[in-house]
């Protein structure tokens, strides 16, 4: 039993749906489950920033311009970033540095919903983390 188990971890872990009893924004910071309490949607024009918080102090944020659903790369020549705080130490997602996807799976005028996934680099040590596994459903105003 033992195989199958380092098998399914090995393949990433289960993602857990957000909702009123898990959080607005949920994800895995290097295999560790992030649940956020709150996320704040900041929207000017097309530019939409998600900054999603849990009680333990780790943050997970993103930005991109909005296109309608879609895939947002995260990468050199894209307006998209995304960045993990844990403390006073901080990991970022940008341009050459770090990597990822945002998928925009709905967007409706006060709510947007997806998932997310990617490596951010920086901050003291560990030099990088993964966040994998990540969805998002929040409601905003």
């Amino acid at each position: 039993m033992a195989p199958c188990l380092i098998a399914a971890a090995c393949a990433g872990e289960d993602p857990v749906v957000p909702g009123p009893s898990s959080g607005p924004v949920t994800a895995y910071i290097d295999g560790e489950l992030f649940i956020a309490d709150t996320a704040i949607v900041t929207k000017a024009g097309q530019d939409i920033a998600v900054e999603a918080r849990a009680s333990n102090g780790r943050v997970i944020g993103f930005e991109f311009t909005e296109r309608g659903p879609a895939n947002y790369w995260i990468g050199p020549g894209n307006p998209v970033s995304g960045f993990v705080r844990i403390g006073a130490s901080s990991w970022t997602a940008e341009g050459p540095d770090g990597g990822g996807t945002i998928t925009l799976t709905a967007i409706f005028p006060t709510r947007i919903e997806g998932s997310f996934n990617m490596i951010v680099v920086g901050g003291a040590s560990p030099a990088s983390l993964e966040v994998s596994s990540g969805l998002f459903a929040i409601d905003f105003y």
